[in-house]
């Protein structure tokens, strides 16, 4: 009597609810994100964006502590106190609860960085002008900042509606994430 081999596998060409989610992935050299600590810009689709930006989190030495997405596109004053508590500083310390751990290290990621409403545009970038982000160092504030935007941001800069003191601070490493085949 034959037996047949039991194939758990599915077939090639078929796949599950959750594979058909993830998005493409283009090829965006993040080497020099990963090995550096400054702000990364991403330009374009906003789901490849997130994945690339965990993955930046994930092979960079920020991977000890914590992911943080923040969406910027949320209520002004919900987004002010979810981010906001994130950064916080006072006397060079974080505030008590802003962070899971307050000597942990993470990265937070910005999601459309564009709808950030005007105000708190410049409350932000006065924050990341402050913040320490140099990994190893004990006892820094050490908070990674990578954004995203679907839309390039100097082009709201030359409409006004974006700081472009902030674009200077987020736009230090800047990958564009091309559709193009």
């Amino acid at each position: 009597m034959e037996t047949a081999e039991k194939n758990d596998d599915p077939p090639e060409d078929s796949m599950t609810a959750q594979e058909q989610d993830v998005p493409t992935i283009p090829d965006v050299d993040l080497s020099h994100a990963v090995r550096s600590d400054a702000c990364v810009l991403f330009t374009g689709d906003e789901e490849t964006a997130e994945v690339l930006a965990r993955r930046v989190h994930t092979l960079s030495g920020w991977r000890q502590g914590p992911f943080v997405p923040v969406d910027c596109g949320q209520p002004a004053d919900v987004l002010e106190s979810n981010l906001f508590k994130l950064l916080d500083v006072e006397n060079g310390k974080p505030v008590e609860g802003a962070w899971p751990t307050l000597s942990q290290s993470g990265t937070i990621y910005l999601r459309d960085v564009g709808r950030l409403p005007k105000r708190l545009q410049v409350r932000l970038s006065e924050r990341l002008a402050a913040l320490r982000t140099t990994p190893g160092e004990p006892r820094r504030i050490r908070r990674r900042v990578i954004s995203s935007t679907p839309i390039p941001l100097i082009d709201r800069i030359e409409q006004g509606t974006f700081d472009d003191s902030l674009y200077y601070r987020l736009n230090v490493i800047h990958l564009v994430i091309s559709t193009d085949e």
